[in-house]
C-alpha cells in the first residue's frame, strides 16, 4: 500500500521540489546541458549552500505571493 503525502500544515513554509540530477524524457537532463566548467554550477553550488532559515520565517506562501 502506498503512502500518502502529508496535507502541510497552517503556516508550514512548502517549495516546490527541486532535482538537478533527475532524469527527464524532453529536455534531456541539465547535467547534460550545462558544460561541465560553467559559471552556473558554481552559483548552484553556492545557493545549495545558503542558510534559508531567515528566508522561511519570511515566507509567507500561496499562490497569490
Amino acid at each position: 500500500m502506498e503512502k500518502k503525502p502529508k496535507s502541510p500544515k497552517a503556516g508550514q513554509v512548502i517549495f516546490k521540489g527541486y532535482h538537478q540530477h533527475q532524469s527527464q524524457p524532453l529536455p534531456p537532463s541539465l547535467e547534460e546541458l550545462i558544460p561541465e566548467k560553467h559559471l552556473v554550477r558554481i552559483i548552484n553550488q553556492l545557493v545549495d549552500s545558503l542558510a534559508i532559515k531567515v528566508l522561511e520565517g519570511a515566507y509567507r506562501g500561496g499562490p497569490d505571493y
